[in-house]
């Protein structure tokens, strides 16, 4: 068949699929006259998280379209449209075709265009198995761009063989790509098709959900440590990677990494990628220009998140560095030789996937042919949420700062807490956190004093049951803490080792060094650290939310 005669028979069977978020593209694959319903098939990240999406047929007609089913790891999903008795189902072929040189078409509606579908052709570069997604998929030269996610792509007979799923449009090191557009191929969903339809649960890799008690499990070491070899194969399409196969939203990993060679002979790179799946990741490395560089990949983009300069690599040819990257929720730490150098913006990918080892990050140029970057000491921690508090009153008591803390003793942390202010300006008032808190304690304190030289103080507390005895080891000032009645601030800090970040507000207040501040305790929130007449009286009380620690490990 001509490509032109393949539209004319299967143009009718593409659709349109629209979200509150985006837009992409599907195809029926089963139709019942009795009832007039259709069945799509799409990706996941198309229809998302939504339990109805809307589905344009023949792009004249809009139906409401009920998610039916949805497989995360494969990016697969099947919603079910009613009523036309017109609706016309396409024909699924066989992954015997998908031959390397063999001629495929692709339909969707990329770009966000409405009024109708688009068509591209191309070649099978290659069809192979994803042990990571388990899946089959067929790489392609067909052009696909944002929108065709969830399109089929058809055979010169006119059947669909793959479920166009995303397209890198260039290297992590910002180097265009083309003719790299991947699909799902026949052979993995059509094995799947019956239990999306039934929302049957599918088997995904083992996921272990955040404990929400007060007293939960500590962190635990989930992989490793190991070690490796990441062979430079500079003519391949992809940068060389070492899966550690687990799935997870959270983590603590780190690695040895040794120098493949001399900064001054050859470029080179190396770090991680994590929350991958098959259309997004992150992904932190360090290069031997000096730099380190965070990339989110995005279905159909690869995003520069964030960079800079390094000044405590070892570039010689038998030097290693230590990488190491945090990340909980929409905030990560990127440290390097046992140093914080960056936080991270994660809130561009926030599901699980998979934990990788790469290298060769800025493709064929950081890879010289012949040589690999070995690897030691990997390993991954999965953090825990071992206290979660929605609503409490902390009361002020004689003489006693009243605390809401973990049951058990943490050396790596990351609290985040919402506190009500008390009362408003003339009155004072005064709040925060407290971290390995055993028989002494490490605390931070923000008050409401007006015109002081500072609003926030980090201390330490030698006998934290005996006298008062204390040393101030840094403060400073807080420009957009609140300090009106009625105000909250969200606090936040993190733990890690000799090194600590404040935030105030979802904004970096100060680094802290915690080298003084050794061992493991108790972390949570406190108050009332001021009592007297024009502080907080006896018996009143500070109310706080969303009290949430996170377990980091050892």
């Amino acid at each position: 068949m001509t490509i032109a005669a393949i539209v004319e028979l299967v143009e009718s069977g593409v659709v349109r699929i629209q979200t509150e978020t985006g837009v992409g593209s599907g195809f029926i694959y089963k139709t019942d006259l009795s009832t007039k319903e259709a069945w799509v098939l799409t990706n996941q990240h198309v229809v998302s998280n939504h339990s109805q999406v809307t589905v344009n047929v023949k792009n004249v007609n809009s139906y409401m379209g009920q998610v039916l089913g949805v497989d995360i790891l494969r990016d697969l999903a099947v919603v079910k449209i009613c009523c036309d008795a017109d609706f016309d189902a396409l024909v699924l072929g066989d992954s015997a075709s998908n031959i390397k040189g063999s001629v495929v078409v692709a339909i969707g509606y990329p770009l966000g265009v409405i009024d109708s579908a688009r068509v591209t052709s191309g070649i099978i570069s290659a069809s192979y198995f994803d042990s990571t997604f388990d899946r089959w998929v067929t790489q392609t030269d067909a052009a696909l761009n944002s929108g065709n996610s969830g399109g089929p792509l058809f055979n010169m007979f006119g059947q669909v063989i793959g479920v166009n799923t995303y397209k890198q449009v260039e290297s992590l090191g910002g180097v265009a790509v083309e003719g790299t557009g991947f699909a799902v191929n026949e052979q993995t969903f059509r094995s799947l098709i019956s239990e999306l339809e039934s929302s049957s649960p599918l088997p995904t890799p083992t996921v272990t959900p955040a404990t929400e008690s007060s007293d939960g499990e500590l962190a635990s070491v989930i992989y490793g440590p190991t070690g490796g070899a990441l062979i430079h194969k500079p003519e391949a399409d992809t940068f060389p990677e070492f899966p550690a196969s687990v799935w997870e939203t959270n983590g603590n990993v780190k690695a040895t990494f040794y120098n493949p060679y001399s900064s001054a002979t050859h470029s080179f790179s190396y770090g991680f990628s994590f929350r991958m799946n098959s259309t997004e990741a992150h992904t932190v490395f360090i290069s031997s220009n000096g730099m380190w560089y965070h990339y989110a990949r995005l279905v159909d983009d690869d995003k520069i998140v964030g960079s800079g300069v390094l000044n405590n690599l070892d570039l010689t040819e038998n030097g290693t560095n230590q990488v190491g990257v945090v990340f909980v929720g929409d905030i990560g730490w990127l440290f390097v030789n046992n140093k914080l150098v960056a936080d991270l913006d994660l809130s561009d990918v926030v599901g699980a996937g998979d934990i990788r080892a790469v290298t060769g990050l800025y493709g064929s140029t950081h890879m010289r042919s012949g040589f690999a970057t070995n690897f030691g000491a990997f390993q991954i921690v999965r953090p825990s949420l071992i206290l979660k508090n929605p609503s409490n009153t902390l009361i002020h008591g004689s003489g006693t700062v009243p605390m809401w803390e973990t049951v058990k003793k943490l050396a790596n942390s990351y609290i985040t807490v919402t506190i009500m202010n008390p009362y408003g300006p003339p009155k004072y008032w005064s709040y925060g956190l407290q971290f390995r808190a055993d028989a002494g304690m490490g605390y931070i304190v923000f008050n409401s004093i007006t015109n002081a030289a500072y609003n926030w103080d980090f201390s330490y507390r030698w006998d934290r049951l005996g006298p008062w005895t204390e040393s101030v080891i840094t403060s400073g000032t807080a420009s957009n803490l609140k300090l009106s009645a009625g105000d909250s601030n969200k606090l936040g800090l993190m733990v890690v080792d000799d090194v600590g970040v404040l935030y105030l507000n979802d904004q970096k207040v100060s680094e802290l060094d915690l080298s003084s501040i050794t061992g493991t305790g108790k972390s949570g929130v406190s108050a009332g650290w001021f009592v007297g007449d024009e502080w907080e009286p006896e018996g009143a009380g500070t109310e706080f939310e969303d009290l949430h620690v996170w377990s980091l490990g050892d």
